[in-house]
């Protein structure tokens, strides 16, 4: 079987092909996740139809630096907490040896430019044999379809892919004997369950209104999910059928983002991403139980959730905060009530999610950030990026030259640990004491409201259209006056009297922009650590600075 991630130049050997061999590469290209159709039996057909059919497969250049450069979605952990997968914005996907946390390898599915290859979800099967994932499919840019893609743990070596389906691949779990894996998807594409023996998908359910953000597996075999069409749990019988048995509206929120399945069987626990609440539910008859204590959690959410080994203890944390940067997380018993806190906070960014290990839990930030906590919240492993904090580059704490040649910025947390990098001479310093001529992103001028860290930016009284889930981060007008550029969660956004100029994705989120006083160049501050310079009338990238 031909790897998905061959190199272009292993299908060059086709000019010496007879044309049943030509047909045998197609149908071993097909294998392999690339559908290449009929030729007419000479060389230069099947090449055209291989190369169309199969993402880029000339190299990318990527920074490697030992650690994830952006945020990390999803965690998935084998049964005996002895090895972890982490999926991240940064198009990889880390095996790391538990509990010291040491890297054994990296996985690399086909990738592509913008948010192409980017790592939704992630699971590990229970034997640690298996490594799923999936996210926005590098496939999608040739045929709009995404897929689950399975790896060897061992070897690194990618199996098979699964699937052919109509939206992102939102989340992963294995049931707990590794029979089943569970994939929800995005935008109404609903869910499929596929039988890990033969990675035949057995049973599919489209009649999903928006997005099907998580599911769990029961001990008796059911399957339940979440999904974002109004705020739903779904329950699902036993494989391999998998029918669906009940649907129930949930009471904390309309964007449940998460479900965990007490190891008993008896108790639900749901986590959404539009409130602070954490719900309880009754399992066999889905009834609701009880509101976690959420009191003093007045903003942001506690989105992720998952319960200890034991059944006695759920964690649950997400994007609030009790200071101005740390993110901690709380821990509640089997009817919500809230425990003693925790020791200490973990990330400095929002918890992306949880996953029981032992006798505690796996973590995953976006920091980006990973580790072990035990049954009490007590850190045990904790691994951070190596790269630069671009968050909160705003004001003071992300300032231009005139010519953009020469840019300040912290090294930490907004302004914390302030750089200047001079392009001329290739440098980068200490700068304390900002220098002279130094200007700030322009913020006022125009119309502009709720555009740092807001879900809705608009221009005067009209909405600027933003992505589902897409926040707005940081602001440029241009000197101008004619345009302005938005960085968002995951986008760089050009726009002319407010109306939209162009779009392009961003390697990871704006979190600043600033334009140059003679209104050509934007340089913008991304999560991945990595300050970049642009063109003003389209966006695209001229120059990229790693720290």
């Amino acid at each position: 079987m031909l790897a998905a991630t061959a190199t272009w130049s292993q299908a060059r050997e086709l000019s010496s092909m007879n044309p049943d061999e030509i047909k045998g590469l197609q149908q071993r290209l097909a294998d392999a996740g690339c559908y290449a159709g009929p030729v007419e039996g000479i060389a230069s057909d099947a090449l055209a139809a291989a190369k169309k059919a199969c993402p880029d497969q000339e190299p990318v250049l990527r920074i490697e630096t030992g650690m994830h450069l952006a945020p990390i979605w999803r965690i998935g952990v084998d049964a005996q907490c002895r090895l972890a997968a982490t999926g991240s914005d940064d198009k990889t996907v880390r095996l790391w040896s538990l509990p010291d946390g040491r890297l054994l390898r990296i996985l690399r599915p086909p990738i592509g430019a913008g948010i192409s290859g980017k790592i939704d979800a992630v699971a590990v099967s229970p034997d640690g044999r298996y490594v799923a994932m999936g996210g926005r499919d590098a496939h999608a840019d040739i045929d709009h379809k995404m897929a689950v893609s399975i790896f060897d743990a061992s070897s690194g070596a990618l199996i098979v892919r699964v699937g052919a389906f109509e939206n992102i691949v939102e989340n992963l779990v294995f049931s707990a004997d590794g029979r089943w894996l569970a994939a929800t998807l995005g935008r109404g594409a609903g869910l499929r369950v596929i039988d890990a023996t033969n990675w035949s998908v057995v049973a599919t359910d489209r009649n999903y209104g928006d997005n099907s953000n998580a599911a769990a597996f029961a001990p008796d075999g059911r399957l339940y999910t979440v999904g974002s069409d109004g705020g739903k749990i779904r329950r699902y019988g036993p494989g391999p059928q998998f029918r669906r048995e009940a649907v129930i509206g949930t009471r904390g929120g309309k964007d449940p983002f998460s479900i965990a399945i007490e190891p008993a069987g008896q108790r639900i626990a749901v986590g959404f991403s539009d409130t602070t609440a954490v719900d309880l539910y009754d399992a066999p008859s889905l009834t609701f139980h009880a509101a976690a204590d959420n009191r003093g959690i007045d903003h942001g959410n506690l989105s992720e959730v998952a319960w200890r080994a034991d059944g006695k203890v759920l964690i649950a944390g997400g994007a609030y905060d009790i200071s101005s940067v740390e993110r901690p997380f709380l821990l509640f018993d089997r009817d919500g009530r809230r425990l003693d806190d925790p020791p200490a906070a973990l990330a400095n960014d929002t918890i992306l999610n949880f996953a029981p290990c032992g006798d505690g839990f796996a973590v995953a930030a976006s920091d980006p950030a990973f580790g072990l906590v035990d049954g009490q919240g007590r850190k045990r492993l904790w691994r951070r990026g190596l790269s630069a904090d671009m968050r909160a580059k705003v004001g003071d704490a992300f300032t231009i030259a005139e010519d953009a040649k020469s840019v300040r910025f912290g090294l930490g947390y907004g302004g914390d640990q302030p750089v200047l990098f001079d392009l001329r001479r290739g440098t980068l310093d200490d700068s304390a004491i900002p220098p002279p001529g130094l200007t700030e992103p322009i913020v006022t001028g125009l119309p502009i409201t709720n555009w740092f860290n807001q879900w809705s930016p608009a221009f005067g009284d009209r909405a600027i259209a933003l992505d589902q889930r897409e926040v707005s981060r940081s602001l440029a007008i241009r000197p101008s006056g004619q345009g302005f550029v938005l960085g968002t969660e995951w986008m760089l956004r050009g726009y002319n009297a407010g109306k939209d100029a162009w779009s392009n994705y961003a390697p990871s989120t704006a979190w600043g922009v600033n334009i140059s006083a003679d209104d050509r160049l934007i340089v913008a501050a991304y999560g991945d650590g990595t300050i970049r310079w642009h063109r003003i009338d389209n966006g695209r990238e001229l120059l990229a600075l790693f720290v």
